[in-house]
């Protein structure tokens, strides 16, 4: 192994110096401010809708000359440094099961989060032919029938999956899925099996306690340690470009280098939080402020290995979610009605009763401007909810009442149409326009403009109005870095693996390709971040060190 060490470096930038071209924040992590460090610069956390030098084109710059993507100076002035098998850059739902298996399999194991705790969100996994399913199910998939979800799953990402790592998804979630069932059961987990084949596992948990369970398990039972609130930086490279560790800083503000002799794996989920990012990979989701959790998820892992030299997938993936947004955000069963959606400009965008994925791609094509939309009823509401069997989502006085009762109402309520455009800020004609439109199409039976279920169509106008506010946030985004079967980060200038460097979880780009990501079907992202990390962690510590 070659032990020679440097961090990447584009040459001539100080460690100082903000990026050219950029928004940059400084950005607090763990409650130590880090004003000026690498990752204030870096990593930006600005709202979405902030303005930024890539909106002017739907098209970014490649990224050799995009002056955004340089990288900066290499740190030198290390206070510690340590030596470890595998290093894992981020601690949620791919990379805390990839460092406990790692450790697992026999690996030293060190783990730089950027926040003080393991995050990830979501409760559902798929495992199909998982052997623990199968013997409490006594039913398996055949092979045709996982051919046919092979294909469902490309045709629901617009036929962009990368089919090797489709395949391998699939070869590998049984065992990853397996190990995560007996893991948690051994901690006095209990999960739940659902989907037509009992496919699908269902913790009664988020994904973050799940995680938070197994991240302290192992630390205490193997050689893995978690350094929370410690954000890498950069990566450390050798002189052939091969990745052998990372640079983090503490919460003092002193770098630690972590050596890592069998690989480093970056898993730091996405970057929603980054403007700069959003604009240039997602120029339709520039409108939707920042919902993914936690909400300084800016890119690093993508930025660092960029640095390194790596390339990035050719499509990517984002996911929509709506929020009730208020004094907190709710999530009720009214939230799934077809009620008649308009924008800020009081324009219908869609067919109410899209499913997520579908709703997805019809929300960016006339985004409002702060991502708000709303759902416009009537008095007449609870009779059409009762009609099309929905009656337990009518809400009752009290219900209304709260919901107008808020600092941030989610509820509006007037006596004419005008007066409820005037409340909520949208132009009253064109709102008018929209109803009269809505009820033209109701009277038909048929939705002529965007081919919603004639059921489903209602006529509005019987007073008084409502408008129930729904907020639609970035909910995750999918698929930054490029990577092959293994999940080895390509170099952008060789098209080949950069040593070293692994990447899972929603930074992976490859496997969800769609406007939105699959749904439940596949175990959302959970199911996948799950099995690559596992079966990562497993191959690293199975392998000869570099």
């Amino acid at each position: 192994m070659n032990t020679s060490r440097t961090t990447t470096d584009a040459g001539g930038f100080s460690r100082r110096d903000f990026f050219k071209g950029g928004v940059l924040a400084a950005v607090a992590m763990g409650g130590a401010s880090l004003a000026g460090s690498p990752a204030a610069q870096a990593f930006a956390t600005t709202p979405n809708n902030a303005s930024t030098s890539a909106n002017a084109s739907a098209y970014a710059p490649g990224i050799d000359s995009d002056p955004y993507f340089a990288a900066p100076a290499p740190i030198t002035d290390i206070a510690e440094t340590q030596d470890v098998d595998v290093l894992v850059i981020g601690a949620g739902a791919a990379g805390v099961p990839c460092a406990c298996a790692a450790a697992q399999n026999g690996a030293k194991v060190a783990v730089l989060q950027k926040s003080p705790r393991v995050y990830s969100h979501g409760i559902i996994f798929a495992g199909f032919n998982a052997p623990t399913i199968v013997e409490e199910q006594g039913t398996s998939y055949t092979d045709d029938e996982i051919k046919a979800l092979k294909a469902e799953f490309l045709e629901l990402n617009g036929f962009g999956t990368d089919t090797a790592l489709l395949n391998k998804f699939f070869d590998e979630c049984g065992e990853a899925i397996d190990w995560q069932i007996k893991t948690g059961n051994e901690l006095g987990l209990q999960h739940t099996f659902f989907g037509p084949k009992a496919d699908k596992v269902a913790w009664p948990m988020q994904a973050t306690d799940l995680n938070m369970a197994f991240a302290k398990h192992f630390e205490d039972a193997y050689d893995v340690t978690f350094h929370y609130s410690t954000p890498a930086l950069q990566l450390v490279t050798d002189e052939s470009g091969a990745v052998t560790g990372a640079i983090g800083q503490r919460k003092d503000g002193s770098f630690v280098q972590i050596n890592a002799s069998k690989g480093t794996v970056i898993a730091t989920g996405g970057y929603g939080g980054n403007a700069e990012l959003v604009a240039r990979w997602l120029p339709s989701a520039v409108s939707f402020t920042n919902g993914c959790f936690p909400e300084d998820n800016t890119g690093d892992g993508a930025l660092m290995a960029i640095w390194a030299g790596a390339d990035i997938a050719p499509l990517r993936s984002k996911k929509i979610d709506i929020r009730y947004y208020t004094d907190s955000p709710l999530r009720t069963d009214i939230e799934k009605q077809p009620f008649l959606l308009v924008n800020d400009q009081g324009h219908r965008v869609m067919k109410e009763d899209a499913s997520e994925m579908e709703s997805n791609g019809a929300l960016c094509k006339e985004p409002s401007e702060s991502g708000t939309y709303y759902n416009i009823f009537d008095a007449d509401y609870g009779a059409w909810l009762t009609s099309i069997g929905q009656e337990k989502a009518i809400l009752s006085d009290d219900d209304i009442a709260d919901y107008q009762d808020k600092v941030r109402p989610c509820l509006y309520r007037a006596d004419s149409l005008a007066d409820l455009a005037k409340t909520i800020g949208v132009d009253a004609a064109a709102l008018q326009a929209t109803v009269d439109r809505n009820n033209e199409l109701a009277a038909q039976g048929y939705d002529a403009d965007y081919y919603k279920e004639p059921e489903n169509l209602y006529t509005i106008g019987t007073a008084p109005y409502y408008a129930m506010v729904r907020q639609y946030t970035i909910g995750g985004t999918l698929g930054a870095l490029k990577v092959n079967d293994e999940c080895q980060v390509i170099g952008r200038k060789t098209g080949e693996p950069i040593e070293g460097l692994y990447c899972v979880g929603n930074d992976m780009g490859g496997l969800q390709t769609g406007q939105d990501y699959v749904w439940h079907d596949y175990g959302m992202t959970l199911g996948s971040g799950t099995t690559f990390g596992y079966m990562v962690g497993r191959d690293l510590a199975r392998a000869e060190t570099l």
